[in-house]
């Protein structure tokens, strides 16, 4: 199984006029999987990278390399379930039951290392029924992004969110973490 990388970390140029355009580009051209690695390492922070994959890549299984916990986001009771609980490394979707229970991504982060990450890789990668399993959700379910959330979201990230009548409530500050140690609080 051959790697291309694109864009800024990359040696190719990713195609298109935005992240969009690339996703939608390199979904057509029939790669399997498209490497997420989120900027921010944080238990709360989703790039729009994932969604993009998602909604816009095609037949591309998006690997996730970030903070948050991907089976709450993409759990079962929505149909997904971005949880990576096999013996293959530990890092497939659960692969069990029916359509409320369909991977949708690999979390790298619950691999044991980046070489079982490779090789469960390169195993979906050789065994395409595996792989079709991440694929599944799609003819049951719709990614829909609605920007009202965006709006929402960055009001919730102010310093202070005024409660009415003068009374103010601290925001908590995002659980986050950085190389070398990836701790977060006992999460992973």
């Amino acid at each position: 199984m051959s790697v291309h990388t694109y864009g800024g970390c990359g040696r190719l140029p990713c195609p298109g006029r935005g992240l969009r355009d690339c996703v939608v580009a390199l979904g057509r051209r029939g790669y399997d999987f498209f490497l997420v690695g989120e900027a921010h390492l944080c238990q709360h922070y989703q790039s729009d990278a994932l969604w993009e994959v998602l909604r816009h890549g095609g037949q591309m299984v998006p690997v996730v390399f970030g903070g948050v916990d991907y089976s709450d986001v993409l759990s079962s009771s929505n149909g997904t379930n971005g949880s990576n609980g096999n013996d293959n490394g530990g890092n497939s979707g659960s692969g069990r039951g029916d359509s409320n229970n369909l991977p949708v991504l690999i979390d790298a982060l619950q691999s044991r290392s980046p070489s079982a990450l490779g090789r469960y890789l390169r195993h979906l990668h050789q065994y395409p029924s595996l792989l079709a399993r991440y694929r599944q959700w799609r003819s049951h379910f719709e990614v829909v992004l609605e920007r009202w959330t965006c709006a929402l979201c960055d009001r919730l990230r102010e310093a202070s969110l005024p409660l009415g009548g003068g009374t103010e409530v601290a925001a908590q500050r995002p659980l986050c973490t950085s190389w070398p140690n990836l701790n977060f609080g006992g999460r992973r």
